[in-house]
């Protein structure tokens, strides 16, 4: 996999001045076929509240695309030298692909990610910075996601604007209780000895946009993991971002592939968090076959019917594969 460093290279057992407590943290962008939307997002990171040097590199993971995303990055960093950015490609399909390379490719005991279509607050990375220096078995922190909606929003938009990556979480630091709590991974940060106890780069289950496929939930179960592994989760409301929803995100057909593919995520991460057996899952899957049938003969309204299927046929997907996986001892 070709790298090409932008300003400062790879880190790989470099000393970074200026840590703190709970040490330097890289800000990692794993994108694919972005080039018309990443620039916002770049002059964002170029506008970020460095906290005097403890935040030592932006790195932007490439992943497999087929467009100029990289010239567009590449094109950016070449004007904006002050930001440090660095662009690395992985050439496998799939998020979580672009995950691990990014974690690879970095050595700071803290990494911040964010999606391609998010815009940081100034302030967000030092927020964040404030919870891993006061909260020592903070493993992971997950931060507020505004959406802003660049036309409409639909009614259908609306309704599943959670789906969408909606984030708010209240006013106030929290840590988050209960088997199976999670953040989206828009905005996540993690420790980097949380993320390798979770074992998560090598024990996934779920990947996320590769390709044709659209799977969902790759950022929860590396959360359920990490708490898992007896480490903690917090939100940070001072760590403020936004996410651009445009239209072609407002779609009963993107819609529809989004609430299958997190109907057919959520079983799964139940049986990662410990929150079922196999016998719950045997009954969830024939009551899941039932709803998917009665969807089928008799859930006419024509504006959501085509979500609604979906998201049957999805939780049938889901309770499947979690018996495939009890067979397996995963």
């Amino acid at each position: 996999m070709a790298t090409v460093a932008f300003a400062r290279g790879l880190r790989r057992g470099r000393v970074v001045s200026g840590a703190g407590q709970a040490g330097a943290m890289a800000v990692g962008v794993c994108t694919h076929n972005a080039s018309v939307r990443i620039l916002p997002l770049l002059r964002a990171l170029a506008g970020l509240d460095r906290a005097e040097g403890r935040v030592s590199c932006i790195v932007i993971v490439e992943n497999a695309s087929t467009d100029d995303t990289a010239e567009v990055v590449r094109t950016f960093a070449g004007e904006h030298p002050e930001a440090g950015i660095e662009l690395v490609h992985e050439s496998s399909p799939g998020k979580t692909n672009a995950m691990v390379r990014l974690f690879e490719a970095t050595s700071e005991p803290l990494v911040a990610m964010l999606d391609d279509d998010m815009v940081p607050s100034a302030g967000w990375a030092r927020a964040i910075l404030g919870v891993f220096d006061d909260e020592a078995r903070a493993g992971a922190v997950g931060t507020p996601i505004r959406i802003e909606w660049a036309s409409g929003p639909t009614r259908l938009a609306e309704i599943y604007r959670r789906s969408l990556g909606d984030q708010l979480l209240g006013e106030t630091r929290h840590r988050l209780e209960g088997a199976g709590a999670f953040f989206g991974g828009a905005s996540l940060a993690l420790r980097r000895a949380a993320y390798e106890d979770s074992h998560w780069a090598h024990d996934r289950v779920l990947d996320c946009r590769r390709g044709a496929v659209h799977e969902s939930g790759e950022d929860a179960e590396l959360c359920i993991r990490v708490a898992r592994a007896g480490w903690e989760l917090w939100y940070e409301p001072a760590a403020d971002t936004a996410t651009v929803i445009d239209a072609s995100k407002q779609t009963r057909a993107h819609l529809a592939k989004l609430r299958g593919s997190i109907a057919a995520s959520e079983p799964v991460l139940r049986w990662i968090a410990g929150t079922t057996s196999m016998d719950e899952a045997r009954r969830e899957l024939e009551q899941a076959q039932r709803r998917a049938l009665k969807a089928v003969l008799f859930d006419w309204r024509p504006t959501r019917r085509a979500i609604r299927l979906a998201e049957r046929r999805g939780r049938v997907e889901g309770w499947r594969r979690v018996l495939e996986l009890a067979n397996l001892g995963t």
